[in-house]
């Protein structure tokens, strides 16, 4: 045989693979999970705070969302690298969008709702579940952008 076909396997590098981009969308799938329970908005007054949980709308959304994200970055972990047929390379990303837009809808529409409830009397302002939903959703599309 000549010597150009041999192939000596001890010489070749072993890769292996990178896991920061389904590290990154577990990260940020938690963080959209986490904070679809936590409190969106508030309205603090002398009489005390009133809190609205994020699965008291569309939170249960974001819920499901963070669910996806966070089964589909542990499939990709294990080496599971298809689900449903699609690629967990892509449905990641695609749900981490959906997160963002939920997020980001509903961050606007609640800011722009407390604008007119704050007074003299009443200070409303958005909850910190809200920023953790887009935040984790941002974190997890730029994981996406890490190449494998």
């Amino acid at each position: 045989m000549p010597p150009a076909l041999c192939v000596d396997l001890a010489d070749e590098p072993v890769q292996t693979p990178n896991r920061a981009r389904p590290a990154l969308a577990a990260v940020g799938g938690g963080l959209v999970l986490i904070g679809s329970f936590m409190p969106w908005a508030s309205v603090a007054t002398a009489l005390g705070t009133i809190s609205i949980a994020g699965t008291e709308g569309d939170g249960k959304i974001t819920l499901a969302i963070g669910l996806a994200m966070l089964l589909l970055s542990v499939l990709e972990l294990t080496g599971n690298v298809m689900a449903v047929g699609l690629p967990t390379r892509i449905l990641g990303p695609i749900a981490a969008f959906g997160a963002v837009g939920v997020g980001g809808y509903d961050l606007v529409n609640v800011s722009n709702s407390l604008s007119s409830a704050s007074s003299q009397f009443a200070r409303a302002s958005i909850g910190v579940g809200l920023y953790a939903v887009v935040g984790g959703g941002v974190i997890a599309i730029v994981g996406g952008f890490i190449n494998r």
